[in-house]
């Protein structure tokens, strides 16, 4: 666990999800009964995060699912809060997710080369000068 829990980023663990799956997980097992209410990863990868926990390895309970992209936020690591919870196992579940699809073109209101020009004003927005 130390290699997890060591807060250096450049020493981080990889966990690939296999050619075929959707899914990966990694799991940290703690001689006594260990508190935990929240977890911090660094996800490269668009993915669902899902924290487990168990005191038998066989029964997993969900503490929190959340979704990791980096496209929504710029931090390199997020925090996953949950109630405290006591046992023996915890485990991190990440399902991979498809890429957001792309924004659509939006029309470009830039004159310049290359682009078209600036719509010109509306003739109800036209000012003139007043004469007397």
């Amino acid at each position: 666990m130390a290699s997890l829990g060591a807060g250096d980023l450049a020493s981080a663990v990889s966990l690939p999800i296999a050619v075929g799956q959707t899914t990966a997980w990694v799991q940290a097992t703690f001689e006594q009964p260990t508190t935990l209410s929240a977890l911090t990863l660094g996800v490269r990868e668009r993915a669902d995060v899902e924290v487990q926990a168990s005191d038998d390895g066989q029964a997993f309970r969900t503490l929190t699912r959340a979704p990791a992209d980096r496209t929504e936020t710029t931090a390199p690591q997020q925090t996953y809060a949950f109630a405290p919870t006591t046992a023996k196992l915890f485990r991190v579940v990440l399902t991979a997710t498809p890429p957001k699809p792309p924004l659509p073109d939006l029309p470009a209101f830039v004159s310049g080369p290359g682009r078209p020009p600036r719509p010109s004003p509306s003739p109800a927005w036209t000012s003139r000068p007043v004469r007397g």
